[in-house]
Formats: structure tokens, C-alpha cells, sequence
């Protein structure tokens, strides 16, 4: 293992680096033909089967997705018939995300994948060192600097 060093003059250990060469592999692994879901589609429709009428808003701050992407992705997925949108009745502006029967049935066929990908990252890394990463992914994901704030 590589101690750290706050310069950036080696791609190798540069954190920022690290991170999307890191995300780029997960994305790899989730493979996709060309017109199937996506990962991060997986994790809205996950989303949304969990806490039925969310709103956009409640959909990033739930995910951590960025608004445009979560925008981007309800609407492919409703034009697919995965997700169904509505108004709100209190506030005509917003609308409600809801899954769709053809949306239960994508999920449960593209969740396993995902399930797959966290458990060989489990093996790879093993118990302790998959803790440790996931607390410190989610000490970065949270900090007060990023867009969302969340």
C-alpha cells in the first residue's frame, strides 16, 4: 500500500485520480447494452420503489445524484414506461415518481447486477477494508463542500 502525499505530481496516488479511475472500473463491471439501464438508473428506480411518491428533490437528496442527472434519468426512465409522474395536488408545481409495474419487474432484473458488483468489491477488498472504504467514501460524499451538500 502507497502512503499518501498531498502532491499531485504522480497520477498513481493522486486521491482525486484514484477516485474516478476507481468509479470508471465499477462502471465496467456493470455492463450494458446499448438501450438497458444504466447503474445509476438502477439506484433511482431502487429509490423510488423504496418511498413511493417522492418528488425530484427527495429522489437527489435520497441518492446524492445531481438534480440535471436525476432530472435527465426520471425522464428517460418515464418515457421507457419504468417511472410514471404526476402532479401534486398540493403543489401543481412538483410532481410525484412513481414505479411502474414494467419498472418493478427492470428492477428486479437489474438490482442482482449491482448486488454482484458491491459483493466482488467485498472479496476483492475484503470485510474490514470495504468498512473503512465506505466510510471514508461517504465522509467525502457528505462533505459541506460538495454541490448538494449532502
Amino acid at each position: 500500500m502507497h502512503g499518501y502525499d498531498n502532491r499531485t505530481t504522480s497520477s498513481r496516488h493522486s486521491v482525486c485520480h484514484l477516485l474516478r479511475r476507481a468509479s470508471r472500473t465499477v462502471e465496467l463491471m456493470f455492463p450494458e447494452k446499448r438501450g438497458e439501464i444504466t447503474a445509476r438508473q438502477v439506484v433511482v428506480l431502487a429509490c423510488v420503489a423504496d418511498h413511493e411518491d417522492l418528488t425530484q428533490i427527495e429522489i437527489v437528496d435520497r441518492t446524492g445524484i445531481d438534480r440535471t442527472t436525476v432530472g435527465n434519468i426520471v425522464r428517460r426512465l418515464a418515457g421507457r414506461g419504468l417511472l410514471q409522474q404526476q402532479r401534486r395536488r398540493k403543489d401543481r408545481r412538483t410532481q410525484n415518481v412513481r414505479l411502474t409495474a414494467k419498472g418493478r419487474n427492470a428492477l428486479a432484473s437489474h438490482a442482482p447486477k449491482l448486488d454482484a458488483i458491491d459483493a466482488a468489491l467485498v472479496a476483492t477488498l475484503g470485510k474490514a477494508r470495504c468498512e473503512a472504504l465506505l466510510s471514508a467514501l461517504a465522509a467525502i460524499a457528505n462533505h459541506p463542500w460538495t454541490p448538494t451538500g449532502r
